[in-house]
């Protein structure tokens, strides 16, 4: 095939917008009719949510797990870290904020961690925060802000309750196994026990739930088929994901994204830092290109992204965490439309880009900074057209046979977090040479 070489198209950049995006326009109103069985239609819409985890650890500093980490009994944790416990900075609708800058269309939010405190006034729990320390059903406060931002409601709750007297045992090195039960009638007691809570979190006090997160279901013999019959018929339409038993919706991979994706709808769930409740000396913050980089995998692959923020005890998110936050959330209103249908599995791996499929389009994420040229070599497809996704602007290029050449990349793409240029083939390009293993030369 003869080299082709397209001319440019000079036109100005778009304005980087500096405000946060409305509430996203395809969620239904808060007070729509559920659907009669699982409402796939929001989740299959979104690409990105956040995880609030929040509860009295952050009040420690340390992390979620320092209650078992560092072998403190309840009445210890309890009169360090939850009774004093005031969350006098809290604002639900300042962390919706924060979700909306981001470009999230869905939110999870901690309900009860594995401490065991309930965020919400339970009369099945008496360790709850309505009850002591703050004082406040923080539940229905960031259920209630989530609807008016516009936002699909999740309600993360963790089966392991390390205070409850029926739990195996708070402090196993990780979890208990099966066997850890004294005996049957213990174990039984703890699925009623979690039955009542979750009736309380599902019965329409605090309006409609969308996703049910579970955590914590171990040991595996602990999680009963019941309690998803019960989210079914308190809140018809609900996702529920894989940690609670069967009769799942939604695969959850936890700091992973697999290389063969779960059949079905899935997940990946990833921290900003290192951890998943606020640490004040974990800074190791992932940078925006990072987390990027992550979505356009997640997205790429079919899954969603989860990503994490732990505010602090007082109830502020951490300003590194919003200044991620808000600088991807710049990226995903430009680009955002390049990740619907987009497969990151078609081609092989590259040094400077990732290259995402979607019908006759290839997106090219330029990942390693923007060269004076740059060259894509996968596949014998007509290239008919190169272009900056965020201005427009035409790039020349050259062909021949499956070397493209892109030309002037560095004067005709717009500076950003993540640049993307799209290839616009004659038909839906095919890989050269079929990627046959995962090993990439390190």
């Amino acid at each position: 095939m003869p080299p082709v070489v397209a001319s440019s198209l000079a036109t100005p950049p778009i304005p980087v917008p500096v405000s946060a995006p409305e509430a996203p326009a395809h969620l239904a109103a808060p007070h729509a009719p559920p659907p009669l069985g699982p409402d796939y239609a929001w989740f299959d819409a979104s690409h990105i949510g956040v995880f609030f985890h929040w509860g009295p650890y952050s009040m420690a500093g340390r992390g979620e797990w320092v209650m078992n980490r560092e072998l403190i009994p309840t009445a210890d944790y309890d009169s360090r870290h939850f009774h004093p416990w005031r969350a006098e900075r809290f604002d639900a609708d300042a962390w919706m904020r924060h979700a909306l800058a981001l470009g999230a269309t869905y939110l999870v939010f901690t309900t009860r961690h594995h401490d065991g405190v309930a965020l919400w006034k339970s009369a099945v729990n008496p360790r709850n925060t309505f009850a002591a320390g703050p004082r406040r059903d923080f539940v229905a406060e960031v259920a209630a802000a989530a609807r008016r931002a516009g936002l699909r409601v999740g309600f993360y709750y963790s089966i392991a309750n390390w205070a409850h007297a029926d739990y195996p045992t708070p402090f196993a090195r990780d979890w208990p196994h099966d066997d850890a039960w004294r005996d049957e009638t213990q174990r039984r007691r703890f699925q009623a026990y979690v039955m009542g809570e979750l009736r309380e979190l599902l019965d329409g006090r605090y309006g409609r739930v969308d996703y049910l997160w579970y955590d914590g279901g171990l040991p595996l013999n602990v999680c009963d088929p019941a309690w998803n019959e019960l989210a079914r018929e308190l809140q018809p339409g609900i996702l529920v994901n894989n940690r609670g038993g069967p009769n799942h919706d939604i695969h959850i991979c936890e700091r992973a994204i697999h290389a063969t994706p779960p059949k079905g709808r899935w997940e990946a769930c990833f921290t900003l830092n290192r951890n998943w409740g606020y640490h004040a000396h974990d800074t190791s913050y992932r940078s925006p290109r990072e987390l990027l980089e992550l979505l356009v995998n997640t997205t790429g692959t079919r899954g969603k992204l989860l990503i994490n923020l732990g505010p602090r005890g007082d109830g502020t998110v951490p300003e590194e965490s919003a200044d991620v936050l808000s600088r991807c959330g710049v990226w995903i209103k430009r680009h955002g439309a390049c990740l619907s249908g987009a497969d990151t599995r078609v081609f092989g791996w590259n040094n400077t880009t990732l290259a995402a499929r979607r019908g006759r389009r290839v997106h090219l994420y330029i990942l390693e900074g923007v060269p004076a040229e740059l060259w894509w070599c996968e596949t014998l497809s007509p290239l008919v057209r190169a272009f900056d996704q965020a201005s427009g602007r035409e790039i020349p290029f050259r062909q021949d046979g499956a070397r493209i050449q892109l030309l002037d990349t560095k004067g005709l793409v717009t500076p950003d977090i993540l640049p993307v240029v799209t290839l616009e083939f004659l038909a839906e390009p095919q890989p050269l040479i079929p990627q046959t293993t995962f090993w990439i030369p390190g």
